[in-house]
């Protein structure tokens, strides 16, 4: 076994960064694109159906957006991890529906293709609002529920004290 580096040296090249202006949190940062997100997302979408028509290489990891049953593949349109209505005529709670893998493919696809321009653009935006929205209502119900700092602040310890007790068989 080779002998291991002093702790010091293995962290001595590292460089450090304010992450408010790497992650866009920083006044003045430069904000991340809400259809950028979604496209990146969607891509990965169509990665994993390309691999179910013909599954060659690593199967791509991630979440379905879509499932196959006997009426055929359903699929919902996310951002981050809330569904949202992204076509015409399409409510909130509607799954689209297509008949195959080939042809959820074409939508998806399609989609990429158009996602820039305005009606798509402006529904997919409202949802980053959205969820943005949701998750820091959701921060700040939590931040005042002492049920919930309570849970927290335990599951916070019982991970504390499972690494202590590894630490001493990792040195080992």
């Amino acid at each position: 076994m080779a002998a291991r580096k002093p702790t010091s040296s293995l962290f001595a090249n590292l460089k450090f960064t304010n992450k408010d202006t790497v992650f866009g949190t920083a006044p003045g940062a430069k904000s991340i694109n809400p259809v950028d997100v979604f496209v990146s997302a969607l891509s990965k979408q169509i990665a994993l159906v390309q691999y179910l028509i013909k599954p060659e290489g690593t199967e791509p990891s991630g979440r379905a957006w879509f499932k196959q049953d006997l009426q055929g593949v359903h699929t919902v349109f996310r951002y981050g991890t809330m569904p949202f209505a992204l076509l015409p005529n399409q409510k909130d709670d509607d799954a689209v529906t297509v008949s195959s893998y080939e042809e959820l493919l074409d939508l998806y696809n399609n989609i990429e293709t158009v996602a820039s321009e305005t009606a798509f653009k402006s529904k997919i935006e409202a949802a980053a609002v959205k969820m943005s929205s949701e998750r820091k209502a959701k921060a700040e119900k939590n931040s005042s529920d002492t049920a919930y700092q309570e849970r927290k602040a335990a599951a916070k310890a019982r991970k504390q004290e499972k690494e202590a007790k590894k630490a001493p068989e990792a040195s080992e």
